[in-house]
């Protein structure tokens, strides 16, 4: 399976004739996550909780074809064979 790499180009980079900056969408979902994991419990809402777990699965399907995902899916066969 080929590896797929998810990139935001920012657009002002290109005028200057420099490098362009590129975020990785997994990369920066991820910061995402972890800013909103940092409220308190008591703060979320129904519909927060909702959001947090879309965002938490759109995460995964990022991260599933690249390098990362394969060794993490490769790391949880490895441990449920070992508790079996």
């Amino acid at each position: 399976m080929q590896s797929h790499t998810h990139a935001v180009t920012c657009p002002r980079s290109h005028q200057n004739g420099d490098t362009p900056l590129t975020i990785s969408t997994s990369a920066a979902l991820a910061v995402i996550i972890l800013i909103r994991l940092n409220r308190r419990t008591e703060a979320r809402s129904r519909a927060d909780e909702r959001l947090m777990a879309f965002l938490c699965i759109v995460l995964g399907v990022l991260i599933a074809a690249s390098p990362w995902g394969r060794t993490i899916l490769r790391l949880v066969g490895v441990v449920t064979q070992a508790t079996l």
